[in-house]
């Protein structure tokens, strides 16, 4: 037998003869109880070792898995960011031509200020001629209207003087 069994124990006690001791049958009581004790002990902690190792395995497996997880996570953010950024470009990509086509209108319209600009000091050039023209026809007209003041009383003079001689004469 294994030594933990009570028979050998009880077979002790035979061979020593028929005198019971009451103490030896309370120490033989408490040593097979504690045998008891142990070996259950030894089973909970050999089961306990198991459960750790399988706890161990598992815990393994969950890092294995949140790894796995976390990396397909990074491959769809990074898939998600990529196409974010592809869509940022064609943005950019339109809002150049925006600004493209912009910088072609102003310059555009530059050049329509600038020709309006070249109206605009021909047109003060003619006006300004103008003025001049008319300013000399003002003065011409002026010595006219003043000639044709005198010749009004040179006029007037001799047609007194006329009907003077007729009057004398």
């Amino acid at each position: 037998m294994d030594g933990n069994s009570p028979e050998p124990t009880s077979q002790r006690r035979r061979m020593k003869g028929s005198v019971i001791d009451p103490w030896s049958d309370r120490w033989e009581n408490k040593f097979q109880d504690a045998q008891v004790k142990e070996a259950a002990l030894k089973k909970s902690l050999l089961e306990s070792q198991n459960e750790k190792e399988r706890l161990r395995a598992r815990v393994a497996d969950l890092e294995r898995s949140l790894y796995q997880h976390r990396y397909r996570n990074s491959v769809i953010e990074l898939k998600a960011g990529l196409s974010k950024i592809e869509e940022l470009k064609g943005m950019i990509k339109e809002l150049e031509t925006v600004l493209q086509n912009s910088e072609i209108q102003i310059e555009l319209l530059e050049a329509i200020n600038e020709h309006w600009k070249e109206q605009l000091h021909h047109f003060q050039c003619q006006i300004r001629d103008r003025d001049h023209v008319m300013g000399e026809a003002v003065a011409q007209v002026r010595k006219v209207a003043d000639h044709l003041q005198t010749l009004a009383v040179q006029a007037d003079v001799l047609s007194l003087q006329y009907e003077s001689e007729l009057d004398r004469g």
